[in-house]
C-alpha cells in the first residue's frame, strides 16, 4: 500500500516578516539601552569618585599642614619668606610652595574662619570649601578644621573672614608657619629717589610701613614714635595719614631741605619704637635710595669774554647744573659731561678738567665734569664767537645737552673807549627793564638810545657792558650824553638818568652801585666820575628811568661816548 505525502510549499507572508523584524528591533533597542545606561552610570560613579578623591586629598593636606600651625596669613600678594609655607590654586592645581600637589581637577578652594566658645575659651576654626570636577562632573566638599595653636585673631593675619565670608585661593595665597616667625617691618616703596618733597608745591614722599608677625598700637602711634635715619633728613615733617593694625601710611616733607639726601647715605631707615608695637622690640625698615634721573642741564659761565692781549692766554672754567623732570636741581648726578666747541675758532680750545694738567684754578672749580676753555690772544680776534656744548651721558641713555654762544670782544684799547659814537657797540647789551608804555631802546648810528616812559607806573631801560670792565688804574669815567625828555616842569624831578656799576648784570636794579645820578632833562654834556682808589672790575650801565607812579615822567637818553681815563 502506498502512502501519499502532501507537502505545503506556501512560505511566510510579508506581514509576518514585518512583524518579526519589528519585534527583533524592539528587543535589540531595549538591550542596547540597558547596556549604555549601565555603562554611563558606571562612568558617572567613577568620575564622581575621582573628583571626591581629589577633593579629599586637598582636605588631607589642610589637616596635616594647618591643624597645628601657629600663624596663618591670607594675602593677594606673593611674599618671599623662608619661614613661611604657602598654598595657592593655579590652573586647577593646588600648589604648595609653588609645586603642584594635585592634578588639574581642583576648580576652587575657598577658605575662611569662625570662632566658637567652649569651656570659657575661644576656639578658632578654619572653614573651607573645595570644588573639584572631572568630565564635567562637579563635586563640592565642605569641611572645618580646629586650629589647635591659634589663640588670637592676631595669628590669622589679613583673614577678615569672621563674618562667614570665604576667600578663594585662586586670588589669594594662604601662608602658614608651624612656629611664629620673627616680627618684620617693611617699607613700600622699598626704593626711593633723592630729592625735595613737599617743597614749593611738590608732593610729599609717601611711604607705607607694613608689619609681619607684629601689630601697631594704632591708638598710641604718633610722630614721636617714628625715627628717620640714613639718607633721610631727620628734621623732615612726618604726617601719619592712615593707621591699621598691621600698616601705617606716612607722608614726609620739608619746606627748605631735601627730605632724601644721597650726600648723607646711600640708603634710608625708618624705625618705629617698641612702645607702640605689641612685641618688646623696636622695628626698622630699610629703604634703598637712588639718584634722580637727569632730565636737563644748564651751562654756567660767562657768555662774553675779552680777547686777551698778544702773547697772553685766558683760561675760563664752565660748569653745569643738572635738573630733573620737575626742574629741581640734582647735586650728585651719576653720569659724565663731555665738552666740545661746535664751530671751529682758531685760538679757542676746550677740554674737561683734569688734575694731571695742573690748571691754576680755584679748588671749588676742580671737577672733572667742568670745562676748561683756553683763549689764545695771538690767534683770536675780537668780534668772533664760539658755540660751547656740554653733553651729559648716563649708561648709554639718550644724550642730554646744552649749548651757549660765547662772544669774544675786542679788549679796551689804550685810548680807553668803551663806546664812541657807534664804535664798540657790540660791547653793550640790553639790561634790566621795568614797565611798558612808550619805553624802548636801540642802537643808533652814533649813539645808544634809551627811553623809559609809562603813564600807569614806573619804567626803566638799561644798556650794560657784556663783560666786567677792569677799572684797575682807572681814575675817571667820562660819559657824553643828554636827556631830551619834554616832561612837564612838575614832573622833571622824576625824570632820572644814572650811570651805574654792578657785579652781576643779571640781577635787578636793587644791586646797582650808583656812580652818578641826574634828575631832570639836560642838554648834551660830558659827566665825569672819579675814583680815589682802584675799584676793581665791574659791569658799567647807563639807565633811563621814569620814576613817577601815576604820571608819564619820560626819560629819553642819548649816550654818545663812554671812556676810561687811566692814571698816567
Amino acid at each position: 500500500m502506498m502512502t501519499k505525502l502532501l507537502l505545503d510549499n506556501k512560505g511566510l507572508t510579508i506581514i509576518e516578516m514585518l512583524i518579526a523584524m519589528s519585534l527583533l528591533i524592539i528587543i535589540l533597542t531595549m538591550g542596547f539601552t540597558l547596556f549604555f545606561f549601565g555603562s554611563g552610570g558606571f562612568d558617572t560613579a567613577t568620575a564622581q569618585a575621582d573628583a571626591q578623591q581629589k577633593a579629599r586629598l586637598v582636605d588631607e593636606y589642610f589637616k596635616s599642614e594647618l591643624r597645628n600651625a601657629e600663624i596663618l596669613k591670607l594675602t593677594t600678594e606673593s611674599e618671599e619668606n623662608d619661614e613661611w609655607n604657602h598654598f595657592k590654586l593655579q590652573d586647577n592645581e593646588l600648589l604648595k610652595n609653588g609645586e603642584p600637589v594635585t592634578d588639574g581637577t581642583i576648580v576652587d578652594v575657598e577658605v575662611g574662619h569662625r570662632t566658637e566658645e567652649k569651656d570659657g575659651e575661644t576656639r578658632y576654626i578654619l572653614v573651607y570649601k573645595i570644588t573639584s570636577a572631572l568630565d564635567d562632573r562637579e563635586f563640592i566638599f565642605d569641611n572645618e578644621l580646629l586650629l589647635n595653636n591659634i589663640y588670637s585673631e592676631n595669628n590669622l593675619v589679613d583673614f577678615n573672614t569672621g563674618n562667614g565670608e570665604l576667600k578663594s585661593l585662586t586670588d589669594n595665597h594662604l601662608y602658614f608657619a608651624s612656629e611664629s616667625p620673627e616680627p618684620v617691618m617693611t617699607a613700600s616703596p622699598s626704593t626711593i629717589t633723592e630729592g625735595y618733597y613737599g617743597r614749593a608745591g611738590s608732593d610729599p614722599l609717601e611711604i607705607t610701613l607694613k608689619l609681619l608677625n607684629e601689630q601697631f598700637d594704632a591708638g598710641e602711634l604718633n610722630e614721636d614714635h617714628i625715627e628717620l635715619g640714613g639718607a633721610f633728613y631727620e628734621d623732615s615733617e612726618i604726617e601719619i595719614d592712615n593707621i591699621n593694625y598691621d600698616s601705617v601710611d606716612l607722608k614726609l616733607s620739608h619746606s627748605d631741605e631735601k627730605v632724601v639726601d644721597l650726600d648723607q647715605s646711600s640708603d634710608a631707615h625708618i624705625t618705629v619704637s617698641h612702645e607702640v608695637l605689641s612685641g618688646d622690640q623696636s622695628l626698622t625698615a630699610d629703604i634703598v635710595v637712588e639718584g634722580r634721573a637727569v632730565d636737563s642741564i644748564e651751562i654756567l659761565g660767562p657768555k662774553n669774554l675779552y680777547v686777551p692781549g698778544e702773547g697772553e692766554e685766558e683760561i675760563v672754567v664752565y660748569e653745569v647744573e643738572y635738573y630733573d623732570e620737575d626742574e629741581l636741581e640734582i647735586y650728585f648726578p651719576d653720569g659724565t659731561v663731555n665738552w666740545s666747541i661746535e664751530n671751529d675758532v682758531d685760538g679757542v680750545s676746550v677740554e674737561n678738567f683734569s688734575h694731571e694738567e695742573g690748571y691754576d684754578i680755584p679748588e671749588d672749580k676742580q671737577d672733572e665734569n667742568n670745562a676748561v676753555v683756553t683763549i689764545d690772544g695771538d690767534n683770536v680776534e675780537g668780534g668772533t664767537d664760539f658755540n660751547l656744548k656740554a653733553t651729559y651721558q648716563n649708561n648709554g641713555e639718550n644724550e642730554i645737552y646744552d649749548t651757549i654762544t660765547v662772544n669774544l670782544l675786542a679788549p679796551v684799547g689804550e685810548d680807553g673807549w668803551l663806546y664812541n659814537e657807534g664804535d664798540n657797540e657790540d660791547l653793550w647789551t640790553e639790561g634790566y627793564e621795568m614797565g611798558e608804555g612808550e619805553s624802548e631802546q636801540k642802537k643808533e648810528d652814533n649813539h645808544l638810545f634809551l627811553k623809559a616812559g609809562y603813564e600807569d607806573g614806573r619804567a626803566e631801560r638799561v644798556y650794560v657792558t657784556k663783560v666786567a670792565v677792569d677799572l684797575t688804574n682807572v681814575t675817571t669815567i667820562e660819559v657824553t650824553w643828554e636827556n631830551i625828555s619834554e616832561a612837564g616842569h612838575q614832573l622833571q624831578s622824576h625824570n632820572n638818568s644814572f650811570i651805574v656799576s654792578y657785579q652781576d648784570p643779571e640781577q635787578d636794579r636793587d644791586d646797582f652801585i650808583y656812580l652818578k645820578e641826574k634828575e631832570e632833562s639836560f642838554n648834551k654834556k660830558t659827566t665825569t666820575i672819579t675814583f680815589e682808589e682802584d675799584p676793581g672790575s665791574y659791569y658799567i650801565g647807563i639807565v633811563a628811568r621814569d620814576d613817577r607812579q601815576n604820571d608819564n615822567a619820560t626819560s629819553e637818553i642819548k649816550v654818545y661816548s663812554v671812556r676810561l681815563i687811566k692814571n698816567e
